[in-house]
């Protein structure tokens, strides 16, 4: 097996921004070349500096990529597969600088060491550095030299698993259907939130609990940026929901941040750089009755019962009219599903909400009282409740969702398994199995949910 590792890195959210490029040529099990390039990419502006440490001055007098193209193409020649962690990123990368340089791309299918230490080596969290540690990975030379890092981790796995020859069909990375809606939950729990909806790369997120570089990693992996987004969307104001540098990270990249004109007051005053956005004009207020167009997206809030400063907001994001409608919602923190409602969630395609404890694990957590109150009758569904909630949705609905992905798992009085064994016994109980069922991770990316624009599924069907 004769396969080339490689990494990217970018100068700015366009993928045709590389500004350097690391490679590991492995053949017969061996690493028998390392190179590292600096590129020049088309433009001197650097968003990234503070993740990969390279500046317009270090790659000012290097080759651009259709340059440096002569010089490396021998590289891709002769491979079975190319390899990369979050292959996804790097794919486009090398589609982007082949379109803009006039080079025909090479037809090679890549393969993700990510997603192969995730299933063959069951690693969680798998960014690079995990992965290395987990595997004790030590990379010689220049640290920007990701690619043997990946090259290290693929022999590693081959060692691991006696197969001298992984399969490329079977492990390529995850590629997501240009005719289908895709909703992937980036992480969840009261750790932090984040939940993406996207088609052909326009895309909308919920909520951004997490740290600026955490959403850059996971947005890489799905083949998004920060510049993807035609709006991000705020349910409240707890941290795990909200982080003042994501924030900002948006508003650079020029995307429209919504909130509901509940939550104005509150979060001008405490997340920073809040007010200079809403006086950009990319942080912006609706109201009860506004329906939001972010693309091609059309997206409502409305009131979930939550312990929060200004109230919290679930929202429906809808694509498409008539028959090729599809309707995803989501809400990861309610208090309890009464008063109306299921109404919210009827006809969903896909419905993100939160399990987020088991009653028993709950109350022998060793947690104070006053918190167990406090989590009862003003914070989140149980595992059960959710399950009945999401029933009494089925019940009203003219259809049952294609998907239904479980949120905000607490980590100390739920479980993945048990969250999903409890919703799924109760709705088989009520007539509704066959179902989709997709946990969330504290801060690994869910399965990816394709929605296909011609396929309605009907509850009688």
């Amino acid at each position: 097996m004769r396969f080339l590792a490689i990494d990217f890195e970018t100068a700015d959210f366009k993928k045709d921004s590389a500004c350097a490029l690391s490679l590991a040529l492995v053949e017969n099990d061996i690493i028998s070349e390392k190179k590292f390039f600096l590129i020049r990419p088309p433009r001197r502006f650097f968003r990234f500096s503070g993740y990969h440490g390279i500046t317009w001055d270090d790659v000012k007098e290097s080759p651009s990529f259709q340059e440096l193209w002569p010089d490396i193409k021998r590289y891709f020649e002769g491979i079975d597969y190319l390899a990369a962690h979050s292959a996804g990123h790097d794919k486009a990368v090398l589609k982007a600088l082949c379109s803009a340089s006039g080079i025909t791309r090479p037809d090679i299918p890549f393969i993700c060491s990510m997603k192969l230490a995730k299933e063959k080596l069951n690693i969680y969290p798998a960014g690079l550095n995990d992965v290395k540690k987990k595997l004790n990975i030590e990379e010689d030379g220049n640290p920007l030299q990701n690619a043997e890092a990946c090259a290290r981790i693929i022999l590693k796995i081959n060692e691991t698993e006696g197969d001298k020859s992984i399969s490329v069909n079977d492990n390529e990375e995850e590629e997501f259907p240009s005719d289908s809606i895709n909703i992937s939950v980036l992480g969840s729990s009261s750790y932090g939130n984040s939940t993406v909806i996207w088609l052909n790369g326009e895309a909308v997120m919920i909520d951004f609990g997490f740290s600026k570089k955490f959403l850059n990693e996971k947005l890489k992996e799905i083949g998004l940026d920060f510049s993807s987004f035609q709006g991000v969307f705020l349910t409240h104001l707890h941290h795990d929901h909200i982080k003042a540098p994501a924030l900002n990270a948006f508003v650079k990249a020029g995307v429209p941040v919504y909130a509901h004109r509940n939550l104005q007051d509150s979060l001008l005053k405490i997340i920073r750089g809040s007010l200079k956005a809403y006086d950009a004009g990319l942080l912006r207020f609706y109201g009860d009755e506004a329906e939001i167009f972010a693309g091609a997206f059309r997206v409502k809030g409305f009131e979930v019962p939550h312990d929060s400063a200004g109230g919290c907001f679930g929202y429906n994001i809808v694509y498409g009219e008539g028959q090729q409608t599809k309707k995803v919602t989501v809400s990861t923190d309610i208090a309890n599903a009464e008063n109306g409602m299921a109404e919210n969630f009827a006809n969903s395609d896909a419905i993100v909400l939160e399990a987020n404890h088991d009653l028993d694990m709950l109350y022998n957590s060793g947690r104070p009282m006053i918190l167990i109150n406090r989590i009862r009758e003003t914070g989140h569904l149980s595992n059960d409740e959710s399950a009945e909630f999401l029933a009494d949705v089925m019940d009203i609905s003219d259809k049952q969702p294609e998907a239904v992905i479980l949120a905000h798992i607490s980590q100390e009085c739920n479980t993945n398994k048990l969250a999903e064994k409890t919703v799924r016994d109760i709705l088989n109980g009520r007539g509704y199995g066959g179902i989709k069922i997709v946990q969330t991770h504290r801060v690994e990316r869910s399965d990816t949910i394709s929605l296909k624009l011609e396929n309605r599924v009907s509850k009688t069907e």
